[in-house]
């Protein structure tokens, strides 16, 4: 291996951890954003401010915008598939533990790796990626065993959304991985996040009082932190790592974000860490380690 190819690799190993530790916040910044503003207003802000940075920079960088009909089509389809993977996180978590929420969208990876196997000929099933996903899976589920319960009918509904959530994001990384690749990261992402937000400001208006979006700290904070860190830098840093990384390894990324949010409550917030939450995430990280060398 070159030094050339060597930098690359750490480069994308950082990337990687980047990711963790930045999408692994989000969960926390949702539920503070929520306990002040409703779900479809905030996602659909989050992403409409989000658009109107990346396209500044796009407009400063002075980066074309593709010209293909298809590029176009598939770009805005992925960026309704976004646009309804959050809307169904956001209005989700309002009904089911966070640990529950975590447990569910974790089921991602296994989703990414069915429809990878079946469209994406070099991204066959192995036992490697099999086993990563179980473990990982089995990890998320240990740490929050205790927190898995549901409850009323609007519970089912909210555990629902999640998995719709994890399904149709997978697809949307698919689709990238697939036929998109060649688009620049910011191009990508500016035009995925203006078309997720149309749709998720007109659920918000139809179904939601503008009224509910409180002006506070938690709600303006939330918004900021989850548009500039959580969507600006991760999303232009996960298309970049498309391109050079195989779609489900680096989906496993979604198993490490609960082992993160876990150590920021405990941090953060002064929840509870005991020895079945650090087995866990033990579990959780074992296995990502195995499966992405």
């Amino acid at each position: 291996m070159t030094s050339s190819e060597s930098g690359k690799e750490y480069l994308s190993a950082l990337a990687f951890c980047l990711l963790c530790l930045i999408w692994g916040s989000t969960w926390l910044a949702i539920k503070i954003g929520l306990e002040d503003s409703p779900p479809f207003l905030s996602a659909g802000l989050r992403f409409a401010l989000a658009s109107a940075v990346l396209t500044i920079i796009i407009l400063l960088k002075r980066i074309s915008f593709s010209r293909e009909k298809k590029t176009w089509y598939l770009m805005i389809l992925t960026g309704l598939l976004v646009g309804m993977g959050y809307g169904a996180v956001y209005w989700g978590e309002q009904y089911i533990p966070s640990g529950l929420t975590a447990v569910l969208f974790s089921t991602f990876p296994l989703h990414v790796a069915l429809f990878s196997h079946f469209t994406i000929p070099e991204e066959k099933l192995s036992f490697k990626k099999i086993s990563g996903i179980a473990g990982g899976l089995c990890g998320v589920v240990l740490i929050f065993s205790d927190n898995l319960t549901l409850g009323t009918n609007a519970s089912l509904w909210g555990a629902g959304a999640l998995l719709f959530s994890a399904a149709v994001m997978a697809a949307s990384n698919i689709m990238v991985k697939r036929d998109l690749t060649q688009v620049n990261p910011f191009v990508l992402t500016a035009v995925q996040m203006f078309f997720g937000a149309i749709l998720l400001l007109f659920c918000g208006l139809m179904r939601e009082n503008p009224s509910d979006f409180l002006i506070t700290k938690n709600s303006i904070g939330a918004l900021v932190y989850l548009s500039m860190i959580g969507t600006v830098i991760a999303f232009v840093m996960y298309y970049w790592l498309l391109k050079r990384i195989q779609v489900t390894r680096l989906s496993f990324i979604v198993l490490v974000t609960p082992v993160v949010a876990v150590f920021l409550g405990w941090v953060i917030l002064g929840e509870t860490m005991n020895l079945r939450m650090i087995a866990g995430s033990a579990l959780v990280l074992g296995s990502v380690a195995l499966a992405v060398r």
